[in-house]
């Protein structure tokens, strides 16, 4: 989030800013991307008054650079949730602020990121920031809202619809196309006054921890959205993409979701996995442990006339149900919550409370060996484990 220019570069130096900035704020962790840190003010008040006196000026507009807003946050999130997004791509942050967007774009993988900003300050900040993690980010001070064309493959707008002129601006850089055709644009905004509803589709929510010197709540509700691309005088009807922006159903029904966000691939395919990996851990791991604790031998299943082909149907079948009970759990997480962390812990979870405890029970009451308990507790932990790590991976 940006506004008008606080410092020109002939004013003063990058030198003088970033001491400023230093003597000023504290290497901070915004609350939803704590991974990042960056140089942040603990109060609103104190820094505007000591940016006018550093600036010799009075009434300046709010120092944006010195926090890290709900939008920008939001954007950041869900650009580390989803790396694919912008891995070994160009990238742009608009009205970049204190960077933050920016350096998750880099720290994600993107092969280079162009923070653009009016305000050299907040270029000054961005430079102290993008050194704290280590990441590379180029910036820039021109307005490239008036630029023509703009060479981009993935454009960030966190935060930017807080004034009518500036928001205005904004949508028209989008509409005329001057991000360039089949680039990526991902907004993080928590509605505010002059954002554009019914303009942008809609990919991920967030609650964001926020400070209420800035905010009307401590928790900020904020959404991240996908500009469709141009208008083409029809509306556009939302269907699945293979970019991974799952669209979420809203309020008003107007967008389509697929089951929990994921798509049938992904279930039947932990499913499958879960399946490799019963035969794996049975079959080859530990085979003859499993039948000596289950007091089983060889010679019972070769007079039985080999293995029944009845337990390894009824075995695909309940790790279908498994894949897609877990897969409605991890879903219940909220929209932008399904990644690959998240679906292992979940699924860790799971078996935690429901698969080791009835294994424990059951096995007691019948007298098991504590070793058949250890082999078939280990599988089913196996089993979800990879479970959800699919379901999380093919559902960000």
């Amino acid at each position: 989030m940006s506004a008008a220019p606080l410092l020109r570069p002939d004013r003063k130096s990058r030198q003088s800013a970033e001491a400023f900035i230093r003597a000023n704020t504290k290497l901070l962790e915004p609350p939803l991307v704590p991974e990042i840190s960056l140089h942040l003010a603990e109060e609103s008040l104190p820094i505007w008054q000591k940016t006018e006196e550093q600036l010799g000026e009075m009434n300046v507009p709010p120092p944006y650079w010195a926090f890290a807003w709900a939008g920008g946050q939001a954007l950041a999130r869900f650009i580390l949730d989803r790396p694919q997004l912008v891995a070994k791509k160009r990238v742009l942050d608009l009205g970049a602020g204190c960077g933050l967007s920016a350096i998750a774009a880099m720290t994600a993988g993107a092969r280079s990121v162009l923070a653009a900003d009016i305000d050299a300050m907040a270029l000054a900040a961005i430079g102290l920031n993008a050194a704290a993690n280590r990441v590379s980010v180029t910036t820039t001070g021109d307005d490239l809202l008036g630029a023509p064309k703009v060479s981009a493959d993935v454009i960030l707008v966190g935060d930017l619809f807080y004034e009518r002129a500036l928001a205005d601006r904004v949508l028209a850089f989008l509409e005329t196309g001057a991000g360039g055709a089949g680039a990526l644009v991902l907004i993080g905004d928590p509605q505010r006054n002059y954002f554009p509803k019914g303009r942008f589709e809609l990919v991920g929510e967030y609650c964001v921890p926020v400070t209420r010197d800035l905010e009307d709540a401590e928790i900020k509700k904020t959404s991240v959205w996908r500009y469709p691309g141009l208008k083409t005088g029809r509306p556009r009807t939302a269907r699945p993409r293979s970019d991974s922006l799952e669209l979420i159903k809203n309020r008003s029904g107007g967008s389509a979701m697929q089951f929990a966000g994921l798509n049938l691939f992904a279930i039947v395919l932990a499913a499958v996995i879960g399946f490799m990996f019963g035969w794996l851990w049975y079959g080859v791991l530990f085979s003859k442990q499993w039948m000596a604790a289950a007091g089983k031998s060889e010679a019972d299943t070769k007079r039985q006339g080999g293995p029944s082909p009845v337990p390894f149907v009824i075995s695909f079948v309940a790790l279908l149900v498994m894949a897609w009970v877990l897969a409605g759990v991890i879903g219940h997480l909220g929209p932008g919550e399904v990644t690959l962390r998240n679906g292992v812990i979940s699924a860790a979870c799971l078996w935690l409370g429901f698969v080791a405890t009835t294994l424990a029970v059951n096995h007691a009451f019948q007298g098991a060996k504590p070793a058949l308990t250890l082999i078939d507790g280990g599988h089913w932990l196996g089993v979800l484990l990879l479970q959800g790590a699919v379901i999380g991976l093919l559902g960000a």
